[in-house]
């Protein structure tokens, strides 16, 4: 049992370990994913989240979307608001999204998660990029 308990603590750290890394910390030409680790977020009706800070990417850069969220039957977007200003966006309405947005520009994004619905969901999973 404390192995068990040790391991999943040693999980925990390394997580953690990788979200509290520092987005400029990463060359520009280092090919390096980057997790924010897990996320769990409660969303208010016809609202929307930041998650964590502005990243800087490259044109080619994909952030990666693995989340589930309850109501399953809520309509949800999972994207990026890009150096332009514009909001690009995947949507989900099954509960669960698994998919890719692949940046074309470099620059500064900011990750958002969007609730279309008239009610509060929760959202939980993992970002990474």
């Amino acid at each position: 049992m404390r192995f068990k308990r040790f391991c999943a603590m040693l999980l925990v750290c390394a997580l953690l370990g990788c979200a509290a890394a520092p987005a400029g910390a990463i060359e520009d030409n280092a090919v390096v994913p980057f997790a924010f680790g897990s996320l769990n977020h409660r969303i208010g009706k016809n609202d929307f989240i930041y998650v964590g800070q502005s990243i800087n990417l490259n044109k080619g850069n994909k952030v990666a979307f693995d989340c589930d969220y309850v109501p399953t039957s809520a309509s949800v977007d999972f994207g990026v608001v890009a150096p332009d200003g514009k909001f690009y966006s995947l949507n989900s309405t099954s509960g669960h999204i698994n998919k890719s947005i692949e940046v074309s520009q470099r620059g500064q994004y900011t990750i958002v998660i969007r609730n279309k619905e008239s009610y509060e969901i929760t959202v939980a999973g993992e970002i990474n990029f």
